[in-house]
């Protein structure tokens, strides 16, 4: 769900493949034996042009029926010319198949039928060296992009989190934090004290760098908010705070273990 869409595409093209592995070998393996596969192509072909004209004089008042069977028959016929053109291989060929020509006007097949079953037998005689360089090839070049759309997909996630965890500390401390500390000295220190906890809690996702940083980096908007008091109590928290980095600043193993 999180990957991106190189991905998900390349790993969908399996989800139908399970435990048809044998199943194919056998099909195989039955076509070879009896050099069947020839005529069933041309039967599977000749039926899905015939079917329209089965029923004679009751073909409208069947006209659904035929239809399903039509589309059935024609499911029937790419799949089984893609499974030849897959599994088989120009050694399994005891005969070959006629022409373009002699299917349409001998064995009348449609011509798409025609050239569906000689885009079968292309296909199988095309398996050179050069074909499986290019495979490789193309193989390559999508583990290329996998691995580029996943260093993308990893700096996206990275970036997220950063903002989320900016952002989180931000509402943390406009929410949570201001409102409390300008209540009186004792709300004041309670915060900062509130803060130190969270760090020595190790609490997830919470930066004690960022959160920081937010109160230090310029006060100036804050104070302008305060009244006289309100400034007084909200030095006492920062004063609080600022303790604890003096003390990070003395000894640099906790500094480094903060950081």
């Amino acid at each position: 769900m999180s990957s991106g869409e190189l991905l998900r595409s390349e790993a969908g093209q399996f989800t139908t493949a399970r435990n048809v592995k044998k199943p194919s070998i056998r099909l195989k393996e039955a076509l070879l034996d009896n050099d069947s596969y020839l005529p069933l192509s041309i039967i599977i072909a000749q039926q899905r042009r015939c079917i329209v004209f089965k029923f004679g004089a009751l073909r409208i008042e069947r006209l659904k029926l035929i239809g399903s069977l039509y589309d059935q028959c024609q499911d029937t016929m790419v799949q089984f010319f893609t499974f030849l053109s897959n599994v088989l291989t120009i050694e399994n060929f005891h005969h070959k198949f006629p022409s373009i020509d002699d299917l349409v006007l001998d064995f009348h097949l449609q011509v798409d039928a025609a050239f569906q079953i000689s885009r079968s037998l292309f296909n199988i005689n095309i398996q050179t060296a050069a074909k499986k360089r290019k495979e490789k090839e193309k193989i390559h070049i999508i583990i290329d992009k996998l691995k580029e759309e996943l260093f993308k997909q990893k700096e996206h996630v990275e970036r997220v989190r950063n903002k989320t965890k900016a952002e989180t500390i931000t509402e943390f401390l406009r929410l949570c934090i201001f409102p409390r500390c300008l209540l009186s000295e004792i709300d004041a220190l309670y915060c900062a004290h509130f803060i130190r906890v969270i760090y020595d809690l190790v609490t997830p996702n919470f930066s004690t760098i960022i959160c920081y940083d937010r109160l230090i980096y310029d006060i100036s908007y804050s104070l302008a908010s305060c009244s006289e008091n309100d400034a007084i109590r909200y030095g006492r928290f920062l004063e609080s705070l600022l303790e604890s980095v003096m003390s990070w600043h003395g000894d640099k193993n906790k500094f480094d273990k903060v950081i």
